[in-house]
C-alpha cells in the first residue's frame, strides 16, 4: 500500500504539480503546495476533496502541507479512490490559479 501510495503519488504530481514537494515513509505521506501558493491552494484542494468525499488535512507552519495518513487496514480500491480524488483536486485548483495568475 505504501508503494502504490509513493508511485500515484509521483506521477499525478509530475504531471500536475511538479514543484510540489512530496515526502513520506510507509503510509505517512505530505504535499507540500508552498510553492503553488501555499496555505490559500492548499485550502482550495483540501475544499475540492472535501466535495468530493476525501477529507484531507492541512498541516505544516503554513497549513500549506496535505497530510495523507489512511487506515492500515484501508481496501485497495478505496485507497485508489482517494489518491484519484486528490489527484484530480490537485488538477483543478492548479490550473485554476495558473488561470487567475495569467490574468
Amino acid at each position: 500500500k505504501a508503494a502504490v501510495i509513493e508511485s500515484l503519488l509521483s506521477s499525478k504530481l509530475g504531471n500536475t504539480a511538479p514543484n510540489a514537494k512530496c515526502r513520506g515513509l510507509g503510509m505517512i505521506w505530505g504535499v507540500d503546495l508552498e510553492s503553488y501558493g501555499g496555505s490559500d491552494v492548499a485550502s482550495a484542494v483540501s475544499a475540492e476533496c472535501f466535495e468530493h468525499g476525501l477529507i484531507i488535512e492541512r498541516v505544516g507552519r503554513t497549513d500549506c502541507v496535505l497530510k495523507i495518513l489512511p487506515p492500515l487496514t484501508i481496501e485497495p480500491d478505496l485507497l485508489l479512490s482517494g489518491l484519484n480524488i486528490l489527484g484530480d483536486a490537485l488538477a483543478a485548483c492548479l490550473s485554476t490559479q495558473r488561470i487567475a495568475h495569467a490574468s
